[in-house]
């Protein structure tokens, strides 16, 4: 294996790392990345899959500690920003999400997953003017993405707008 022909190569053990996370060994999916983050912590991936180790063994609050610790070695980093806004979205912690997911949209304007992402994050908070706006221009620039359509459609039902709701539905 890989293993035992690269021990001490990094990207190969944080990719065992991610094998036991596959196989639903969380435990040991922590103790190999913690060392791996310990032999590398400039490493933003080992950080974000020790997070993701975390999150799977329902340790939310290191899961969390681990995505700040990859956006600390790579601010601004997609994967780790929109995780940090799930947990948090998770946890209740509608504070930080909507900072992170607000972070997200100004680093990746044109990325309309992170407008969805956004748009939960406001419509949670009862902010669904904010919301419907986020998932306009999510549909904007993915026209086809159902997803898009369908998050547009329950805003505008939450804001009892019936026959915009039902356009974006029937799509």
């Amino acid at each position: 294996t890989l293993m035992k022909a690269a021990p001490k190569d990094i990207t190969v053990r944080i990719s065992h790392g991610r094998v036991l996370l596959a196989e639903g060994k969380s435990t040991e999916a922590i103790t190999e990345l913690q060392r791996v983050v310990a032999d590398d912590a400039n490493s933003p991936q080992a950080h974000y899959f020790l997070a993701m180790a975390y999150w799977q063994n329902a340790e939310f609050g290191q899961a969390g500690a681990a995505l700040r610790d990859a956006l600390k070695v790579s601010p601004g980093l997609s994967i780790a920003l929109r995780s940090l806004v799930q947990l948090d979205l998770s946890q209740g912690n509608l504070s930080d999400a909507t900072v992170n997911a607000e972070e997200l949209v100004q680093k990746y304007p044109g990325d309309e997953t992170d407008r969805e992402l956004l748009s939960v994050v406001l419509a949670r908070q009862g902010k669904l003017k904010e919301a419907e706006a986020e998932n306009v221009i999510a549909v904007q620039l993915a026209p086809k993405d159902p997803v898009a359509h369908v998050n547009l459609g329950q805003v505008y039902a939450a804001e009892k707008k019936w026959p915009e709701a039902q356009k974006e539905v029937d799509l």
